[in-house]
């Protein structure tokens, strides 16, 4: 049954821009100490090269028990502001970008399979560069502010007094350039890893979905998990280049490309050292995932509909900005916080009284269905959202839900 869709107030749009904004500080602040250890061992080889660091870390908890041995507590969301800033530009940004893009590459995939997957990946890559642009210099702060680990070789003093500081002395020795430093891989990354998570879930999508796991939501939920993960672990060693590109901004040396940067590391410290920090970045991806389904419902309650920062702010881009490296916040059509969130809601349908809640029925809509995969069919993500609240016993819930709004 076709909606009429609400058009949005400069006030609506004000409200859900401000509150997506602390949706995301939230979940930013909740995992930056896992983000942060995630970079002290991706770039613990950059960092000993400049003296920063005397031995390697010989896994994440060493990481952790050092870092807060050696900097105290705090130190864990040193760079935490510069990511939390970096989202209202961003999400500003998206919102001029969007329909600019869909509209030069938002083919259908009644077109045409393959029509559809280049516009899905050029649009997001265009998108996400165009936003790169303007707020890369603050994932390059927040960077450099992450690790920047008290010096032994520096009598314990750090490089940089705080996010003025980094662009102060980074123009001074190395001019933009040196705010710019990794760019291409970013840029290369985006591209990559929409052309892995489309082409990857599509595909396997008609293979593993038939059968007795056709229509099931378990199976669609571990396909969707596993090409996440999958893409995210394929692609990351592009953004390992990328930092390690930022990382040399002030050195000396620096890496001549991003081809220089991948053949220096390999040659030097091994393949596996474009990986390191990964198991971390999925730790990551979880907390973030959780922090953000918990703060939604939260909301859910308080003011009756989740503000996401907008519809190119879905729990699922911002799972995928949290899971994977930084720069996937343009994709929109990961699976698993999404159903997080459904699952969550559902069952506080069937824990607290109906008239707790606040509701109109779009807004139950939006939550149970069009928040949902946008490259799923909605008819089977119709099935799925119904199977789910059968399961629960909260039908009876949703239609009071309905009937109470329709009387406000």
């Amino acid at each position: 049954m076709a909606e009429t869709k609400k058009v949005k107030t400069p006030k609506d749009f004000a409200i859900d821009f401000m509150m997506g904004g602390v949706s995301a500080a939230v979940a930013k602040t909740s995992a930056a100490p896992i983000e942060r250890i995630k970079l002290l061992v991706q770039n613990q080889d950059e960092m000993i090269k400049q003296g920063r660091l005397a031995t390697p870390y010989k896994g994440i908890a060493d990481c952790f028990g050092r870092t807060y041995r050696d900097e105290g507590l705090l130190s864990l969301w040193r760079g935490n502001t510069a990511n939390v800033i970096r989202y209202f530009p961003t999400q500003a940004l998206n919102f001029a970008f969007k329909d600019y893009f869909k509209s030069l590459f938002g083919f259908k995939k009644s077109e045409g399979y393959w029509r559809w997957f280049a516009g899905n990946v050029a649009s997001g890559g265009a998108a996400g560069a165009s936003s790169l642009l303007f707020v890369y210099s603050l994932d390059y702060a927040r960077t450099r502010l992450a690790n920047d680990a008290k010096s032994a070789k520096g009598g314990g003093a750090r490089q940089f007094n705080g996010l003025v500081d980094v662009y102060k002395k980074t123009l001074a020795s190395d001019g933009i350039a040196g705010l710019y430093r990794g760019f291409v891989p970013s840029v290369v990354g985006i591209i990559v890893y929409r052309g892995l998570y489309f082409g990857v879930y599509d595909s396997l999508k008609p293979v593993v979905l038939v059968g007795a796991l056709e229509g099931s939501f378990l199976a669609s939920f571990a396909l969707g998990w596993g090409v996440t993960i999958g893409a995210g672990l394929a692609s990351y060693p592009l953004d390992t280049i990328r930092r390690r590109m930022m990382m040399t901004s002030g050195s000396t040396t620096h890496y001549k490309s991003m081809f220089d940067a991948a053949s220096q590391i390999v040659a030097k410290e091994g393949t596996k050292s474009l990986f390191k920090g990964a198991g971390a970045n999925i730790l990551r991806g979880v907390a973030g995932a959780g922090v953000l389904s918990l703060y939604d419902k939260l909301q859910q309650v308080m003011f009756g509909k989740v503000y996401s920062g907008g519809e190119s702010c879905s729990p699922a881009s911002l799972f995928a900005f949290y899971s994977l490296p930084s720069y996937r916040i343009w994709l929109s059509d990961c699976v698993t916080a999404d159903i997080i969130s459904c699952i969550s809601f559902l069952v506080l349908l069937r824990i607290v009284p109906a008239r707790s809640y606040i509701l109109d029925p779009s807004a139950i809509r939006y939550l149970l269905v069009w928040s949902l995969i946008p490259s799923w069919d909605i008819a089977f993500v119709s099935s799925v959202v119904d199977k789910i609240i059968v399961a629960l016993g909260a039908k009876y819930r949703l239609e009071r839900l309905q009937q109470d709004s329709c009387s406000l």
